[in-house]
């Protein structure tokens, strides 16, 4: 995501086509047709745009374009953070796995288009 006037970036994602085997170790559920999430950051100052909840309906939106069932995200080990992911941005909650010490949480919707993106300014692609 940039900004238009300054060009900054405020928001990164890596998107991937295939969900992570530790999350979704079943070989049948992880050839799903999916986007996975991972690694998101955004800057903090512009928190009150929720750049990443921007990039999560993208990914939506992208997803469901593409023909796709799911998006799918892993995160760990922010109990504070899936809370969020789950009761503010409606992902599901599938498993939590132990690894190394570390819980890690994988989280799905399904994909749907967001129509609403092109009034936020985001260029449909």
């Amino acid at each position: 995501m940039v900004e238009q006037d300054s060009e900054r970036i405020v928001g990164v994602t890596s998107l991937y086509d295939q969900a992570s085997p530790l999350l979704w170790p079943d070989e049948t559920e992880r050839s799903e047709g999916t986007l996975f999430l991972a690694t998101t950051v955004t800057d903090p100052a512009y928190r009150e745009y929720r750049p990443g909840c921007l990039i999560a309906w993208w990914a939506l939106d992208r997803a469901a374009k593409q023909g796709l069932a799911w998006v799918r995200r892993g995160t760990g080990p922010y109990p504070g953070l899936v809370s969020y992911y789950r009761d503010v941005q409606g992902w599901t909650v599938v498993r939590t796995v132990e690894h190394n010490g570390v819980t890690a949480y994988a989280l799905q919707r399904r994909a749907e288009p967001q129509p609403g993106l092109a009034a936020l300014g985001m260029a449909p692609t």
